[in-house]
C-alpha cells in the first residue's frame, strides 16, 4: 500500500462474535484486546490484532480510522447458570440477536447483571438465559483513545474524542 493512495482507511472493528450454529457460544462484539484464554483464530478477533495486522501490512498509522459499534449482539444461553464469556448458546438472543444502545440500557434496568471484562475492555450482561455483548461509556472511552498502539494514541486528542459526555448525559436521562 502506497502512503499516498488513500486519505484514510476505515477498519470496521465489530461483529467479531455473533451467534452461528457452527459457533454456538457467546463472545464479544468488539473487544479491544484478546483475553488470556483466546487462542488460535479466536486470538485474532479483537481491535488490537486488527490494527496491528494492517500496520504490519504497511498501512500508515495516521490514516487508520477504527469503527466501533453503537449496538450489541445477543445470545440465548443453553443454561442460565452458564453465563460467562464463551458459554454455550442455542440461538440468537432477544430481538433476533441485535440490541441498540437504549435497548441494552433497558435490559440492565430489567435487572440484568453487568460485568466489565477488564482483559478485553468491554462489558457484557445477562439475565436468565439472555446474554448481551454491548458497549458502554468505559469501553467506548478505552476505544476512543485508541490505547491499542502507543504510536497511534499520539495523534488522538481530547478535541476529537467521540462524545463521551453526550453518552453520559443520555445514560443519566434514561
Amino acid at each position: 500500500m502506497s502512503k499516498g493512495e488513500v486519505d484514510f482507511l476505515s477498519l470496521m472493528c465489530y461483529d467479531y462474535h455473533l451467534y452461528k450454529s457452527y459457533l454456538p457460544f457467546t463472545g464479544f462484539n468488539s473487544p479491544l484486546h484478546k483475553g488470556d484464554h483466546d487462542i488460535s483464530f479466536f486470538a485474532t478477533l479483537n481491535i488490537e490484532w486488527t490494527v496491528n495486522y494492517w500496520v504490519a501490512k504497511g498501512a500508515p498509522k495516521h490514516k487508520l480510522v477504527v469503527g466501533i459499534p453503537t449496538y450489541g449482539r445477543t445470545w440465548k444461553l443453553l443454561l442460565s447458570a452458564w453465563n460467562q464469556p464463551y458459554a454455550l448458546a442455542v440461538n440468537h438472543g432477544m430481538l433476533s440477536g441485535y440490541v441498540s444502545y437504549p435497548e441494552a440500557l433497558n435490559f440492565l434496568k430489567q435487572g440484568a447483571v453487568s460485568v466489565f471484562d477488564d482483559q478485553r475492555s468491554v462489558p457484557y450482561s445477562y439475565l436468565g438465559r439472555d446474554w448481551v455483548s454491548y458497549e458502554d461509556r468505559n469501553s467506548i472511552y478505552e476505544k476512543g483513545w485508541i490505547k491499542v498502539l502507543p504510536s497511534i494514541s499520539e495523534i488522538c486528542s481530547h478535541s476529537n474524542s467521540i462524545g463521551i459526555e453526550n453518552l453520559k448525559k443520555y445514560e443519566e436521562a434514561n
